[in-house]
């Protein structure tokens, strides 16, 4: 693409920090930059990248080149650190304050207590947000933090006894599925470094910095989930209403759900694997796969005819080769990690390990 916007079999505006193809005023400025530290999730977030933009824009606008150092990525790693410290502490304080509360009719009361007070909490937050009276993107990040405490700090209350447990394990896993979609990231980047091997230098920081730069990306998904941003003001989805709604009635219910649900896949994908023969199909199976087959048909003829099929027909291959690679081989990879003998010694050590919160 470079080599036909720039007519240069051999451009040299590539990876260089001064040197453009083409001019601005004339419409042809071309540059590509290949950052040695970022993937397709991480490039909004990585500083080589925010770096050149920067740099792109003030000389696009003529404007004085200024190079000051980014910390955008500092900033992404100091929020993420400062919001699990955070929920730690809060979680680890409403969990020393309810321990004296020993009688069992006390500790539901105990419990309901924290729960409508994060939920005050919430409900104070977003009336400064709507009034105006507060920042509307620190509202909607302490709305976030705060729902976030709540689901924590009613299953801690709920089941002191493991909460720590949980914790290790929900760690072995997180990491696990990190090492699983960081292996295509590596596969697709492993071209790149056999060409260019001294890519192998930010190798180091490229690892260091993926994770945090992952974990923002999705938080951010869940967060326009729950408070989505349509407008400057502040925007509380119904689904971020009930969620809270649930934890004021029945604390500790949502985080027990996801565990049953979450144990009981776990179960299923480590039960042994039995193959066996296919049986004679019914006459209602039969009829079944008939009208399958049918509309199948009938949506292959419409997209033949509307040219969408020679298309995905062209790109098959490609298309194949990325779900292969970023859906099915993280997959596979989370799978035989959950079987394997090595796993499952170091999630029964940690779930036995006497150490509690």
């Amino acid at each position: 693409m470079l080599q036909s916007a720039t007519n240069n079999p051999h451009p040299t505006c590539i990876n260089s920090p001064t040197h453009i193809c083409g001019d601005f005023t004339t419409g042809t400025a071309r540059k590509l930059i290949i950052s040695t530290t970022a993937d397709h999730i991480t490039e909004p977030y990585d500083p080589q990248l925010i770096d050149q933009v920067i740099n792109w824009t003030q000389k696009a606008l003529k404007l004085p080149i200024n190079h000051q150092p980014v910390i955008s990525h500092w900033l992404i790693i100091g929020l993420l650190i400062a919001f699990t410290g955070g929920i730690a502490t809060s979680v680890w304080i409403f969990w020393r304050t309810g321990k004296p509360v020993e009688l069992p009719k006390l500790r539901p009361i105990f419990r309901y207590f924290v729960t409508w007070l994060i939920g005050f909490l919430i409900l104070i937050l977003s009336g400064l947000a709507l009034t105006g009276l507060g920042p509307t993107r620190g509202a909607s990040n302490m709305l976030i933090f705060s729902y976030v405490l709540q689901l924590c700090s009613n299953y801690a209350l709920r089941y002191p006894e493991k909460g720590t447990k949980a914790l290790r394990v929900a760690s072995l896993y997180s990491i696990l599925i990190l090492v699983a979609f960081i292996l295509p990231a590596l596969i697709c980047g492993s071209t790149e470094i056999w060409i260019n091997p001294s890519y192998l230098i930010d190798l180091p920081k490229f690892l260091l910095q993926w994770p945090f730069f992952t974990i923002y990306n999705y938080s951010q998904v869940v967060k326009l989930v729950l408070i989505p941003a349509y407008t400057l003001e502040l925007q509380i989805s119904w689904l971020f209403i009930l969620l809270v709604g649930l934890e004021l009635i029945l604390p500790g219910s949502t985080l027990s759900r996801i565990e049953q649900l979450l144990v009981w896949a776990i179960r299923w994908l480590r039960h042994p694997i039995r193959f066996s023969g296919i049986g004679r199909i019914s006459r209602k199976d039969a009829l079944l796969l008939a009208v399958l087959a049918l509309i199948l048909v009938i949506i292959l003829s419409q997209r033949l005819a509307d040219g969408l099929l020679v298309v995905a027909a062209s790109k098959g291959m490609l298309a194949l080769q990325m779900l292969g690679l970023f859906l099915l081989l993280p997959i596979i990879v989370i799978i035989c990690g959950l079987r394997s003998r090595s796993f499952q010694r170091l999630e029964s050590w940690l779930i036995l390990k006497r150490h509690q919160l």
